[in-house]
């Protein structure tokens, strides 16, 4: 009811008006695929991709090249930034400090760094904060954006105790059926090794936006309410032989109607300052292709701003 199609799924936009429908332009796609492509529908699966140890990996091979060429202040809290300003961003010198930004190291005292360019790659309450004195209208609209919470809870089964095949990749559950569950990812199918022949590991999500009071749940019972629904939709019998929950509190932004103009203006403001670039899933995409594609173009940005050839 509130998220904008031209911010979430941009593709549908564009059938709906090309064709005048989404039934029309799903027909107009068939028609021209041949073979036997022809009666598929749904997503395409084989776009399923991870890395063989989890996403851990990534995060461990980013923070080995980091350290190996810069300094790396893990645990700190970035409090306010505060630029110098220049008349114009053409007047702009690259070997002068461009502001500096305050943070609290991981030892809770308070240290001031000063910066060529600096790339805010938080969540968009947290740049907001950071942003308050330096850039407050780009501020003002950045604290706008709502965001959501969500836990997962997964857990280990064994086959011969789940009355379904699970021959699937999972299911997403309609609001309309006021389950306390979101949907369930069938790991051990996605992607292979993840678990023995005989057992199944199911990642189970709950809270978001619709349910936020789901997360007032203790683990405990947020495993509980797991149970519950995965016996009632898939006969799991046995108790589970693990079950893990992770919580990931405002950590997921909602693109609202009117989100690619918020961003448009966050944009506006941070022109006159050329070495303030925003990275992460804040503005555009929330998966970590788009993640990633952001990043880039914050680099991009703060070398063309900053950078000596």
């Amino acid at each position: 009811e509130k998220l904008s199609l031209l911010a979430t799924l941009p593709r549908f936009l564009d059938m709906e008006r090309k064709h005048g429908s989404l039934f029309k332009a799903r027909q107009a796609e068939a028609a021209q695929v041949a073979g036997p492509m022809q009666a598929a529908s749904g997503a395409r699966y084989g776009l399923f991709a991870s890395l063989r140890l989890g996403m851990s990996q990534l995060i461990d091979a980013l923070a080995t090249r980091v350290r190996a060429v810069a300094q790396v202040e893990a645990g700190a809290v970035v409090r306010q930034i505060t630029l110098n300003h220049w008349p114009s961003a053409i007047s702009h010198q690259p070997s002068a400090p461009s502001g500096e930004v305050a943070w609290t190291d991981a030892h809770g005292d308070q240290r001031r760094t000063s910066f060529s360019g600096v790339i805010l790659a938080t969540p968009a309450y947290q740049m907001a904060s950071a942003l308050q004195s330096a850039i407050p209208t780009a501020a003002s609209e950045l604290a706008q954006i709502e965001y959501a919470s969500s836990a997962v809870v997964v857990t280990g089964h064994d086959l011969h105790g789940i009355d379904h095949p699970l021959n699937a990749f999972g299911l997403v559950i309609p609001a309309i059926e006021k389950r306390q569950i979101l949907s369930v990812s069938f790991l051990n199918r996605k992607f292979p090794d993840r678990a023995p022949p005989d057992k199944a590991v199911l990642r189970t999500f709950m809270g978001g936006a619709l349910q936020p009071e789901m997360l007032e749940l203790s683990d405990g019972q947020l495993v509980e309410a797991t149970l519950s629904e995965l016996r009632s939709i898939f006969g799991v019998r046995s108790e589970p032989e693990f079950a893990v929950v992770t919580r990931y509190p405002r950590a997921m932004p909602q693109y609202h109607v009117g989100h690619a103009d918020r961003v448009a203006r966050i944009m506006e403001c941070l022109k006159p300052t050329p070495w303030v670039a925003l990275a992460g899933n804040t503005l555009g995409g929330v998966g970590l292709p788009d993640s990633i594609l952001s990043g880039e173009k914050a680099a991009e940005r703060i070398w063309a701003a900053i950078g000596t050839g």
